[in-house]
């Protein structure tokens, strides 16, 4: 049975600051599914460079959803793009050492489970993490706030 899909909003620091274009280049590489579509596992995923820190540090925020367990999915991607894995371990702190990336598998998967926000990841700034249990539907419903209107209803009403 197919799982829903997860977020992964993993925040990886380059060796070099200026080398975004670089990693960007590394990320879609190793990220994207193989030609043969042997591996299509895939639904999108998008790389952003917030500023440079005060400190000099170069992040990147790497997101996309999966289907199948981490380890299955991490397992699958690296196994199916290996070369590109390697390629772009260069140029993030702390990957490289993982190399070949595909003998170290689990090595690399607790990496990203590390720098994974949506995981509560623990890399240098902190954590994302979720501060309460409740959806908005149920905060505006105990502050007695009446949901938003529907589209239906915004259409109704502008005739």
């Amino acid at each position: 049975m197919p799982q829903r899909p997860n977020g992964l909003s993993l925040v990886l620091e380059l060796v070099k600051p200026a080398d975004q274009a670089k990693a960007a280049t590394a990320l879609a590489a190793a990220f994207s599914p193989p030609s043969d579509g042997a591996v299509n596992i895939l639904h999108y995923a998008w790389v952003v460079f917030p500023p440079v820190g005060a400190d000099g540090r170069q992040t990147a925020l790497l997101s996309t959803v999966y289907d199948e367990s981490f380890e299955d999915y991490i397992g699958d991607l690296v196994n199916a793009l290996p070369d590109g894995f390697n390629a772009a371990a260069d140029l993030f702190v702390g990957m490289g050492e993982l190399k070949p990336i595909q003998n170290n598998i689990p090595a690399f998967t607790q990496y990203l489970l590390e720098r994974d926000l949506t995981k509560g990841g623990t890399s240098y700034f902190g954590a994302f993490f979720r501060a309460y249990p409740y959806t908005v539907d149920q905060i505006q419903g105990a502050m007695q706030k009446p949901p938003p209107p529907s589209a239906a209803q915004l259409k109704k009403a502008r005739k």
